[in-house]
């Protein structure tokens, strides 16, 4: 079942898939990219910090971490410096 989760993406009623994946720790890590993609940043940082995730923890943050920082990246080239 695992396996069947990697082909989905986010798009409606997916709250299931998300529930299965990640809170109930089937497929964290899928789960969790489900959730930044459908929901975006801050509540992926906030059910991760509500679940605890155990399983696959290591790759949840680094998931999260990417994530972070290429959102950064991203603003950070409209930004314009002043010296």
């Amino acid at each position: 079942m695992a396996q069947a989760l990697e082909s989905v993406e986010p798009g409606e009623n997916i709250e299931g898939i998300i529930e299965i994946a990640f809170q109930q720790g089937l497929h964290p890590v899928k789960g969790l990219e489900l959730i930044l993609k459908q929901y975006g940043m801050c509540r992926a940082i906030t059910l991760f910090g509500m679940y605890g995730v155990a399983a696959k923890r290591t790759e949840c943050m680094a998931l999260i971490t990417e994530a972070l920082y290429n959102e950064l990246a991203d603003r950070r080239q409209g930004w314009r410096f002043r010296s």
